[in-house]
């Protein structure tokens, strides 16, 4: 399974809108549970799956950034 970014529009309990709010998890449920964690009793306007760009460095790339 793989992990996914989320990305969430949501309004707080006390009416605020949260936006572009982005969330991991391997399934959009996980996700939804971690918001309403961080975020008790809001009300979730919009979600939707993003790409997790992951970058690579090789030995040399980390060394030459430790070594500037």
């Amino acid at each position: 399974m793989q992990l996914v970014k989320y990305v969430f529009n949501i309004r707080c309990a006390n009416g605020v809108l949260v936006n572009n709010l982005k969330i991991n998890g391997y399934t959009r449920e996980e996700a939804e549970s971690k918001v309403r964690q961080m975020y008790r009793y809001c009300e979730i306007l919009d979600a939707e799956e993003t790409q997790i760009r992951a970058q690579t460095y090789s030995y040399d790339d980390v060394l030459d950034i430790l070594c500037r």
